[in-house]
């Protein structure tokens, strides 16, 4: 700091010193005023031309394509930043979401966020962010802040979370409006849990101890029976956590089978094969031959761009379509990520193809059994407006729902 260099000597000059508050004026042309990839022409330009507004448009290039999204989206707002700029003007809380909004028509940002309810919310973000600003370090806090749930020291409850305050669930372009993006179901929250007991999958290959043993046994409601459990069990106790209902079922796959067939309102089935999952929805297939089947959680959906060469030689992209899901397991099979078979015996953290064996490719017959498809499931419905619940009576059961 104490050698003469041209650098230091503006630094000395305009930046704060012990005899002068710094020149925030002349430190902005200096290092904005000819930055020519913002369209400035130097001079004033780099003042002029500062963060402004929401998402802090910057230079005069910028400035005047949020310009052309004004005057063609609120051509009766009256506001030009090109004045507001050269008077150098703050932003009124409207003026400041004009241009907010102007920057999410400019660069098209809307087409990803309608693309809310079919991907899951951390999917959305990472679109948004890919324009936004790619190589950004902050994509985690910026889920975070989204939906909600914690990442490092950061801890965002849902009801103060961007989609709660800005009230996604009424957008009219949200395909699937799920009850949980309003703050509803507590669906982080259940998945906060899922995650305490799951190891990863590359954990069990390189042969990790369990959290939580696979077992089929009576204690599935308590507390203390979480120490083991089926894949059934699993999905009732997430969906008491997430408050779907208020105590845990003693259900077991056929029964969350029949349930989502018999109450689409509370369980809603996609039959569509074309639907991607959301983060807390479920999948289930029964066994129609007197076995149970099969069930989990999915807790992420991602897709992913690859390249490959086709039958012809040809280079060509393929989009693959991968699936996270916690699930309490006794098998083996091959998870997406891995070159052979995984030998599965408690609850973990696997990666699947959305179009694979182990979901909606599952088969319908095997071995002289018959099996219903697998389907995914979205939960709908707090505990406090329609609680549900199943009454055992002589070897048979039904079902009660208590709406208030």
């Amino acid at each position: 700091m104490n050698e003469k260099s041209p650098p230091n000597e503006l630094a000395y000059q305009y930046g704060r010193t012990a005899q002068h508050p710094a020149n925030q004026r002349k430190i902005a042309e200096i290092a904005y005023g000819n930055r020519k990839e913002l369209g400035n022409q130097g001079g004033e330009d780099g003042w002029r031309f500062k963060g402004r507004g929401l998402l802090q448009i910057t230079g005069r290039e910028n400035y005047g394509k949020i310009q052309e999204q004004i005057d063609q989206q609120a051509p009766d707002s009256g506001f030009n930043v090109f004045t507001s700029a050269i008077n150098d003007k703050g932003y009124t809380p409207y003026q400041a979401a004009l241009t907010g909004m102007a920057d999410w028509y400019k660069d098209k940002m809307y087409l990803e966020a309608d693309k809310t309810g079919q991907y899951s919310d951390d999917r959305v973000v990472e679109m948004i962010v890919n324009i936004l600003n790619k190589k950004t370090n902050s994509r985690d806090k910026r889920k975070v802040w989204y939906r909600g749930g914690k990442e490092g020291k950061l801890s965002v409850a849902l009801e103060n979370s961007t989609k709660v305050l800005f009230k996604v669930a009424e957008c009219e372009k949200v395909d699937k409006p799920l009850d949980y993006i309003d703050g509803d179901l507590k669906i982080q929250q259940g998945i906060d849990w899922l995650l305490t007991k799951a190891i990863s999958q590359e954990e069990a290959k390189a042969g990790k101890s369990y959290k939580v043993r696979y077992a089929n046994d009576q204690n599935r409601v308590e507390e203390s029976g979480e120490n083991t459990m089926d894949c059934s069990e699993l999905v009732c106790r997430y969906l008491q956590k997430i408050e779907w209902s208020q105590k845990v079922m003693a259900g077991n796959t056929r029964i969350l089978h029949d349930f989502g067939e018999t109450y689409s309102e509370y369980l809603l089935k996609h039959d569509d094969i074309n639907y991607k999952p959301q983060k807390g929805d479920i999948f289930i297939w029964k066994n129609k031959s007197g076995g149970m089947g099969h069930t989990g959680v999915i807790i992420d959906y991602e897709e992913k761009k690859i390249k490959k060469k086709n039958e012809e030689g040809k280079e060509v992209e393929e989009t693959l379509e991968i699936v996270t899901t916690i699930e309490a397991i006794s098998s083996s099979e091959t998870p997406y990520g891995m070159s052979s078979k995984l030998f599965m015996k408690g609850v973990i953290k696997l990666k699947w193809l959305r179009i694979s064996y182990h979901l909606l490719d599952h088969p319908l017959t095997k071995n002289g059994q018959s099996f219903t498809p697998c389907r995914f499931y979205t939960p709908k419905v707090h505990f406090s407006k329609a609680d549900k619940k199943i009454r055992w009576k002589d070897q048979g059961y039904t079902f009660e729902i208590k709406k208030k």
